[in-house]
């Protein structure tokens, strides 16, 4: 409260508010935001999408075990994309063990990386996709 002369003039508190500093906001650059991290999710803000695969091709491409395969297939997981939905809390309800969300969340940034690339000789998994998991990176 401030009080002015003997007239007793009250300003309440809120009125000095225009006077603070305005908190900090993230800048943008290029008309991008920054990427939010959230360490709950296997896809960070800002990742693009890597290729389209079935999620057989995927695990296989990204060397996942069986186990880890069978847990996401058993909960209607079908695709790499349809992984980009998943959230941490829902990989521990599905059974996931700690080294195995690891595991993913690393296949994952791989995934989103792209670094596979297709192959224009030598090997192709067994499906045929044409994509080689000891390839460059895509440029």
């Amino acid at each position: 409260m401030l009080v002015l002369s003997s007239t007793s003039t009250y300003i309440p508190p809120e009125l000095f508010a225009v006077f603070r500093p305005a908190p900090a906001q993230p800048v943008i650059e290029h008309g991008i935001p920054p990427a939010v991290h959230d360490p709950q999710s296997l896809v960070q803000s800002g990742w693009q999408h890597g290729p389209n695969l079935t999620l057989d091709s995927f695990c296989m491409l990204y060397g996942l075990s069986e186990e880890i395969r069978t847990k996401l297939h058993e909960n209607g997981y079908t695709s790499a994309d349809m992984l980009t939905f998943i959230v941490v809390p829902e990989l521990k309800e599905m059974g996931f063990k700690y080294g195995e969300i690891a595991v993913l969340k690393a296949a994952m940034r791989w995934w989103c990386q792209s670094l596979l690339r297709p192959c224009t000789k030598g090997r192709t998994d067994s499906e045929g996709l044409g994509f080689s998991s000891c390839a460059a990176p895509l440029t």
